[in-house]
């Protein structure tokens, strides 16, 4: 790939609004007027389960947060992903230590339907909602991960992606950057910073799950396009007596208002973002399809590699 054919992916999965590119080469130094906070407004239940809240947020008329708040003890989150794609040849990962020439391999990129009716088949009448995850690097029918990813116990990749903690960056910025990995187990989820050196804490025995990502404000829309209203995927933890995680998601909105949606709620850490623009998905299995991914230029339908199902334990969901 060219390096302006990846500037031009890069834009288009990053910068795209309503189908439109937002940003240049020459528009990195554009000003942008101050975030407003959202209002206080009072939320609307979705649905309510035992374990998991979904809320639909209204910022202004427009401008709407769909906000999870999954109880870990009862919600399960599945990492749902495309095979390895062994026709194409990865390469070494960037971000966790490895001799294995592929570890950052292609996985395939699947339709929304092609990860909805298996995963409703294995687990009927228990899934909650399914969102996507990683972000990644190319629109063909398989891709490259950007980050590490650890899936029961196995790292799936070691991440490729040119804007991160690297010694040549696509971006200066992003050479000293601290990435954030979401780990989750069976009663608890946690946000903690990512050592790509030695891999922690996805090297862990006892992390069976997780995932590595930016802190919102270190995404490249926030960095380098002054954080323009998009859709978004935004995740904190509330910590207390009961361990809660927290994902909301914007149908129309600056990361930096998405964020403060969860800064209301009580999150005082880390909030991380994973991927999103026209990559964005939002399903709930009783409120319908919220939020549908959109085709990229050169698409016919549009897939992603990796999805995050969150179903109930114990309690049917009726």
């Amino acid at each position: 790939m060219t390096k302006t054919n990846r500037w031009q992916r890069f834009k288009s999965k990053y910068f795209a609004v309503g189908g439109a590119l937002v940003i240049g080469a020459a528009s990195f130094g554009m000003t942008q007027q101050p975030t407003p906070k959202p209002s206080p407004s009072v939320p609307e239940r979705l649905v309510t389960v035992d374990g998991a809240t979904l809320d639909k947020i209204f910022l202004d008329r427009r401008n709407v947060v769909y906000l999870q708040t999954i109880d870990l003890h009862k919600m399960q989150i599945d990492q749902l992903m495309g095979k390895v794609d062994r026709q194409v040849s990865g390469n070494k990962g960037l971000y966790y230590p490895s001799n294995n020439r592929d570890s950052s391999p292609f996985f395939q990129r699947l339709t929304v339907a092609a990860i909805r009716k298996p995963y409703l088949q294995q687990h009927p009448k228990v899934v909650f909602a399914i969102i996507n995850a990683s972000f990644f690097e190319q629109y063909r029918d398989s891709t490259q991960l950007s980050f590490p990813i650890k899936v029961n116990g196995l790292l799936m990749t070691a991440g490729s992606s040119p804007y991160g903690p690297i010694p040549t960056p696509k971006h200066p910025y992003y050479r000293s950057i601290k990435l954030k990995a979401l780990t989750w187990d069976d009663n608890k989820a946690k946000i903690s910073t990512y050592n790509p050196k030695t891999g922690y804490p996805l090297n862990q025995s006892k992390v069976k799950n997780g995932l590595v990502s930016y802190a919102y404000k270190d995404h490249p829309a926030y960095v380098l396009s002054k954080d323009p209203v998009n859709q978004y995927h935004v995740i904190g933890v509330l910590d207390g007596k009961v361990n809660r995680l927290l994902i909301a998601t914007s149908n129309r909105s600056t990361l930096a208002q998405a964020a403060e949606v969860l800064r209301q709620r009580g999150v005082k850490g880390d909030i991380m973002t994973i991927d999103g623009g026209i990559s964005t998905y939002l399903s709930s299995i009783k409120a319908g399809d919220l939020i549908l991914p959109r085709i990229a230029e050169g698409e016919r339908v549009p897939a992603l590699p990796h999805y995050l199902g969150i179903r109930s334990k114990r309690v049917l969901i009726k």
